[in-house]
Formats: C-alpha cells, sequence, structure tokens
C-alpha cells in the first residue's frame, strides 16, 4: 500500500474516532527516520521524534519515568526548544511554557496530550490557530494524530 494511501485511511480512520468527541483531525505526523535528541535535552529511553506541527516537536519514549512502570509516554515542546541548553523535566518547558506535563499510555489507551493554544506558544501555531483553541496529540503506533476542537 502506497505512504499517501495509508495516511489516508489513517486519517479517515481517526477522522471518524475523532468525530464521537468533536475532534477534527489537523495532521497525521510521521516518525523521523534515525531521530536523535540533542545531547542538551535529556529524556528517558529511547526517543522518537515525529515531524513537526507549526512550530512544536512531538517526542515520545517507552521508559520507566520517575520510578513507574516502563510505559509509552508523549512530550510535545516548542521546536526550538531542542536546541535549548536545558532539560525536558525543566519546569515550564514541556508542551510550550505549560505545565511539566507528559500524556502517557493507560491499557488501551494510546498515550496522548492535550492543550489549550496560548499565547506564550510558537507564532507559526497561533497563525494557524487561535489562542484557546484545544489541540490533542494521540501517539499511533508511528504517527502522531493530531485533532483540534475547532
Amino acid at each position: 500500500m502506497s505512504l499517501a494511501l495509508t495516511v489516508a485511511v489513517t486519517a479517515w480512520a481517526v477522522g471518524l474516532l475523532a468525530r464521537d468527541d468533536g475532534g477534527r483531525v489537523e495532521a497525521v505526523l510521521a516518525e523521523i527516520p534515525d531521530f536523535t535528541l540533542p545531547d542538551s535535552v535529556a529524556m528517558p529511553g529511547q526517543v522518537r521524534g515525529f515531524e513537526e506541527f507549526h512550530g512544536l516537536q512531538p517526542l515520545s519514549s517507552r521508559a520507566a519515568w520517575n520510578g513507574e512502570p516502563e510505559t509509552a509516554c508523549l512530550v510535545v515542546v516548542a521546536s526550538d526548544f531542542l536546541g535549548a541548553e536545558r532539560s525536558v523535566n525543566e519546569r515550564g518547558m514541556i508542551f510550550v511554557g505549560g505545565e511539566d506535563t507528559r500524556g502517557c499510555e493507560a491499557g488501551r489507551f494510546p498515550a496522548s496530550l492535550q492543550r489549550v493554544v496560548t499565547e506564550d506558544m510558537p507564532d507559526s501555531l497561533l497563525q494557524r490557530f487561535p489562542v484557546g483553541t484545544a489541540l490533542r496529540f494521540v501517539l499511533d503506533g508511528d504517527e502522531i494524530v493530531v485533532l483540534s476542537d475547532r
């Protein structure tokens, strides 16, 4: 099956599920092959990076976070954060100035993270989504599905 067809079928299937809670599929982000986290950024486990979304960089890893059992978790940071000299765990840096947060899988539910767009988020995101828009990032195998409440 071609990549375009796979993406279209995935977006359609996720779109069907998303309509149940009013979400709209905004993007399906592919995993970046051979993604390497900069040495200046600390994150547990084998980190996977995904395509950038309007100035945001989704990352995931399967690890034992803060002594918890090993699980797949998702964080979203400002893309320009990856070059900064600080840890992903530094307060205020996960999801662009939001709370120190990650979204982890629970049972059958995939890792997901949702936040409301705020004025301190990247300009490229604010050009596409007004302040107050809710965004949800869902880890779906080798992809991240991005939903909005618009």
